[in-house]
């Protein structure tokens, strides 16, 4: 399920390039910088959350797996982080 998440995260990359939102971020700096800056305080606030969480680094044999979807957002989270660097010019 996050193979699933992560194919559905690359193909917005390729779109995004396709209705030109990607000319307009490169040839708008202040816009690009904001979209960037979005992207820095949301990451901080999961973070925030993970450190505020007293269970989320806890690790016992009793744990039940995690649900599809959540597996299929977190692949999806992964490839827009791992997207950002590759599209910094």
């Amino acid at each position: 399920m996050a193979a699933r998440g992560f194919t559905i995260g690359i193909l917005q990359h390729p779109l995004a390039a396709i209705l030109g939102f990607a000319a307009i971020l490169y040839s708008a700096a202040l816009l690009f910088q904001a979209v960037k800056i979005i992207g820095v305080c949301y990451l901080q606030y999961l973070a925030y959350r993970v450190l505020q969480s007293d269970r989320a680094l806890a690790v016992s044999a009793d744990m039940k797996p995690a649900p599809l979807g959540r597996l299929r957002s977190a692949g999806l989270a992964l490839v827009q982080c791992a997207g950002h660097d590759m599209a910094e010019p």
